[in-house]
C-alpha cells in the first residue's frame, strides 16, 4: 500500500484530507478490525499486530499511522467502556461502522429527563471523523467535580458539527490529515452514558460483560499511550531509510575533481 499512499501524499495535503480511498484501503485490509470485539466482526488480535501495521504506515507516512491509531484506539475504548447497548448503537447496522474521539474533558453534561445532554467544543480530530458515525467525547463529571472525574460518551454523527480552524485545519502538521474540530449543542446521550473515565484505569468496565477477551482487559491508557507513539516509531524509521538512500547517492565536488585529500591544506 506504501507506493499508492505516497503517490497520493501531496494531493491529499492540498485538499487538507486523507483520501476517502485510502480509509477505503484500510478497511479492506482489515485494520480496523484488529482491536475490534469479535461479537462485532472484529478480529480480537494481540495489541503487537496492531503496532506493527501502525510502523509499518509510518515508515510511508507518519499520518496515516496517526489516523489508523485515531479509529482502531476509539474502537477498542468503545469495546471496552461502553456499555453493551451504546455498543449495539455504534455497530448494529455495519461491523465496518468507525469511530472517532477526542478525549479532552471540556464538555457541559446536563441531566435531563430520560438520560443527559451533552455540548460542547473539542478539537484535533483526525481525518476519519468525516467517515466514523460517531464520536467518543470527553466531558466533566455531570456533578461538576474536578476534571479527574472525566467522562467519555458516545454522540452519533447527526449530532455533530465539523468546523476547521487556523488551528485545527492549516497550521503545518495538521493540513494532510485533515484536521478537524467538533461542535455539539445539547446533544442527548442515552441513559447509561456518559461512562466514568476512571472505569478505564481501574478495570471496572461496562464492555466486559460481553467482551471477555484478554484484549480487553489490558489498561486503556497503556494501549493508547503506545498507539500514540508507535507511529512516531514507524516515522522515524523512514526518515532514516530515506535519510540513507538520498546521502549514498550524493557525489562531493571534491570527489568529482578527484582525491580529496590533495586539495586540503596541510
Amino acid at each position: 500500500m506504501l507506493p499508492a499512499l505516497k503517490a497520493r501524499s501531496d494531493a491529499a495535503t492540498a485538499a487538507r484530507c486523507i483520501p476517502a480511498e485510502t480509509i477505503r484501503e484500510m478497511q479492506d485490509a482489515g485494520f480496523f478490525r484488529v482491536l475490534q470485539p469479535a461479537r462485532h466482526g472484529g478480529y480480537e488480535m494481540h495489541p503487537q499486530v496492531f503496532y506493527e501495521i501502525q510502523m509499518a504506515l509510518g515508515e510511508g507516512l507518519h499520518v496515516d499511522g496517526l489516523d489508523l491509531r485515531g479509529a482502531s484506539a476509539s474502537i477498542r475504548f468503545s469495546s471496552r467502556c461502553s456499555t453493551p447497548r451504546a455498543q449495539s448503537d455504534v455497530w448494529s447496522k455495519s461491523d465496518e461502522t468507525l469511530v472517532s474521539s477526542s478525549y479532552q474533558p471540556v464538555g457541559k453534561v446536563e441531566r435531563v429527563d430520560g438520560g443527559y445532554r451533552l455540548s460542547g467544543r473539542w478539537g484535533f480530530l483526525r481525518a476519519v471523523a468525516i467517515t466514523a458515525s460517531g464520536c467518543c467525547l470527553g466531558s466533566a463529571d455531570p456533578a461538576g467535580r474536578s476534571r479527574r472525574a472525566a467522562r467519555d460518551a458516545h454522540i452519533p454523527a447527526a449530532a455533530q458539527r465539523l468546523t476547521r480552524s487556523c488551528t485545527t485545519g492549516t497550521c503545518s502538521g495538521c493540513r494532510r490529515p485533515g484536521s478537524h474540530g467538533i461542535v455539539v449543542d445539547k446533544a442527548s446521550c442515552p441513559s447509561t452514558a456518559p461512562t466514568a473515565r476512571s472505569t478505564a484505569s481501574f478495570g471496572k468496565n461496562p464492555g466486559h460483560a460481553v467482551n471477555t477477551s484478554a484484549l480487553f482487559r489490558l489498561p486503556w491508557a497503556q494501549v493508547f499511550v503506545r498507539a500514540v507513539s508507535t507511529a512516531a516509531i514507524g516515522a522515524l524509521q523512514g526518515a532514516l531509510d530515506s535519510y540513507v538512500s538520498i546521502a549514498s547517492k550524493r557525489v562531493s565536488d571534491e570527489h568529482r575533481q578527484g582525491d580529496s585529500a590533495s586539495i586540503l591544506p596541510c
